[in-house]
């Protein structure tokens, strides 16, 4: 049978066929020995860590490799079906869109296709109103947040309706609500028979929705099978540096002594399967709620109004942020998240209010003035890398204020990051992951009193993001206040000692994390997504959040038999 007769047969759309590719001026190939395929109506989630290969294999599946990038060598076959069409949605949405106002963005594609005006306007409502993302249509892209881009990136893709959609970490920079968005959106493109393709290191947004997992190391797939199969190996995943669902994490860690203990990687599943089992110890005191600072507050907001021309972004809001102390602000996408943090080094002004950093206000001060007290690490790490090495890149704050880093400073900077291999490489050369750690180190290298980090898990992998974590600790060590924005709950909960929630520009709750996370109803109207593990607590009934997986070990007892044991 020939290649052409098994596309048709099986409804093939894209075939790899012992396939290698490697870059112009790369030492080794970035994609070696690769085969596979990819059938009408599945959904594929290729997993790997940052810098595995899954940006080449997407731009080898959309064209791009060879059509706009010629200098590579291939090997092997790479075959698209027949008339099929491939649509692709990258990790940086700033990149993809063009036109001034969501509406031009969304129909770029389709003005190229040469469609009626008339069609067109319905395409665009439609895929507007799958998105949810109706309100957003006259806005103008360049003022738009992280996630809200992103999600006008992938409707100005599913607007032209390709066969194949390939989604290079989509949600990234989405909020939870954003995540379960497009989870609900690849359900229904499955039900319509498309087939999709997800790149990404993070396995528990799309473990609802994908059909099979092709597990990729080094450029190689060392895994192909199911998604139970993929969980079922903790070995595996921790090899592809793949975050996987925190119930997922709970099997492994109470298999053995509980054999019984199911695996799901749906919590409110796992809740429903552990009802009338599991309970929190009677014994157990729960940590208070209270935050202690016994210091005056490095930066302080003061009644903080700032507007876009008619929009009100930001509405009387009042924070304090303290040395050697994680506070982190969630919302959202567009709930002014972004627009405060842009306060604190004076990248944007207030309409009306005041910022002060120890007890001074920064009314006078400019941008660069300001950069040697509070650094901020953007969303897209590309708008900050612009040296010729990431040793270079790392010392360049530090440059700038007069204060160079020994060899030994370099050294441990890196080895925190985990970029020792990478120290002469060119930043813009690296993956998603690498660049976002170097633009991290860049801004804490510095010592700054203050260090902003927007998005900062967007790229990492599960190594680094563990490295990531560790260096904020260390940080707090140095005294240096971290802000943190992060659409990843589970993070916000490892890390943070105190969390600001914003809604519609105002600051609606803040405190603890289980302070925050313990208030049930206001998520719910909010229609904000509470973490994984509180989502279990409340399926079990508990009457305060749990919010880690360890934490769950620690202040559960599982009741088997009319006898109690302790879970770990």
């Amino acid at each position: 049978m020939s290649d052409k007769e098994l596309f048709v047969e099986s409804q093939l759309l894209f075939q790899f066929k012992d396939f290698s590719y490697q870059y112009r001026r790369q030492s080794a190939a970035a994609l070696r020995h690769i085969s596979f395929s990819v059938e009408a109506g599945e959904i594929v989630a290729v997993l790997g860590k940052s810098g595995s290969g899954k940006t080449t294999l997407a731009h080898v599946l959309s064209g791009i490799i060879p059509g706009t990038v010629t200098t590579g060598t291939m090997q092997g076959k790479a075959e698209r079906g027949q008339s099929v069409s491939v649509g692709l949605v990258t990790q940086s949405p700033e990149s993809q869109l063009f036109g001034y106002t969501v509406e031009d963005a969304v129909a770029f594609g389709l003005e190229n296709q040469n469609m009626l005006r008339s069609d067109m306007a319905n395409k665009i409502d439609e895929v507007l109103a799958l998105l949810h993302i109706s309100h957003l249509r006259h806005r103008v892209v360049e003022k738009l947040s992280g996630g809200q881009k992103q999600a006008v990136c992938i409707a100005s893709v599913l607007v032209m309706k390709p066969d194949l959609l390939v989604l290079d970490e989509p949600v990234s920079s989405l909020d939870p609500l954003g995540k379960s968005m497009v989870q609900d959106i690849l359900f229904q493109l499955r039900e319509s028979g498309q087939s999709v393709v997800i790149l990404d290191q993070f396995a528990d947004w799309c473990a609802s929705c994908v059909s099979s997992v092709l597990g990729l190391e080094a450029g190689q797939i060392i895994f192909g099978g199911t998604l139970r199969e993929f969980f079922q190996d903790p070995d595996l995943y921790e090899k592809l540096g793949v975050t996987v669902p925190p119930s997922v994490l709970l099997y492994h860690s109470l298999k053995e002594k509980h054999p019984e203990f199911p695996l799901r990687w749906n919590a409110e599943e796992l809740g429903r399967a552990l009802h009338g089992a599991v309970y929190l110890k009677s014994d157990e005191k729960e940590s208070s709620d209270a935050v202690t600072i016994e210091s005056s507050p490095l930066i302080e907001v003061r009644h903080l109004q700032h507007c876009y021309g008619s929009f009100e972004a930001l509405s009387d809001v009042e924070a304090r942020f303290y040395k050697g102390r994680v506070t982190s602000l969630l919302g959202q996408n567009g709930s002014g998240k972004t627009t405060l943090v842009h306060h604190l080094n004076g990248l944007l002004r207030p309409t009306a209010g005041d910022v002060l950093i120890n007890g001074k206000t920064i009314s006078g001060l400019s941008v660069a003035e300001l950069s040697k007290s509070v650094a901020m690490v953007f969303q897209n790490p590309e708008h900050m890398l612009f040296e010729n090495s990431v040793a270079e890149e790392i010392s360049f704050s530090g440059r700038m204020h007069g204060e160079v880093l020994s060899s030994e400073e370099m050294d441990q900077w890196l080895e925190w990051g985990g970029l020792k291999e990478y120290k002469s490489a060119f930043p813009l050369n690296l993956s998603m992951g690498q660049k976002h750690m170097t633009a991290i180190l860049c801004a804490a290298a510095s010592r700054p009193e203050a260090v902003i980090l927007d998005e900062p898990t967007l790229g990492l992998d599960l190594d680094m993001k563990r490295r990531l974590t560790a260096l904020i600790g260390k940080l707090k060590q140095m005294g240096i206040c971290v802000i943190l924005i992060s659409h990843e709950l589970s993070f916000v909960c490892e890390v943070s000692d105190e969390i600001l929630l914003l809604h519609n520009g105002r600051i609606v709750c803040e405190g603890t994390p289980r302070k925050v996370f313990g208030q049930r109803s206001l998520f719910a109207d909010m229609k904000m997504p509470l973490p994984d593990m509180e989502i279990l607590s409340d399926t079990l009934g508990f009457p305060s959040p749990v919010l880690t997986d360890s934490e769950f070990l620690r202040r559960t007892e599982w009741i088997k038999g009319g006898h109690t044991h302790e879970l770990a």
